[in-house]
């Protein structure tokens, strides 16, 4: 898990809300289940939201494309549309 920050440092003394990104990736499977896959049933829902505007929905958009190539790369009857 990588948890980023949206800015660099806090004011001490004073409350303080901060906003992240948390990242959760998990580890490659081992070799040994490449071969079989299980079926896969993937859902993505990104919020469009005001609050996601700019950098935040972009990182998902981006994210998304990620997740459709790499699955498209291990899964070809999938697809992959980005």
């Amino acid at each position: 898990m990588i948890i980023t920050a949206r800015r660099p440092a806090l004011l001490a003394g004073h409350d303080n809300e901060l906003d992240v990104l948390v990242r959760i990736q998990a580890p490659d499977a081992p070799a040994e289940l490449a071969e079989a896959p299980n079926p896969l049933h993937l859902s993505l829902v990104i919020d469009r939201s005001g609050s996601m505007s700019g950098q935040p929905l972009d990182e998902a958009k981006r994210s998304r494309r990620v997740r459709a190539r790499r699955t498209a790369a291990h899964r070809p009857a999938l697809g992959g549309h980005v």
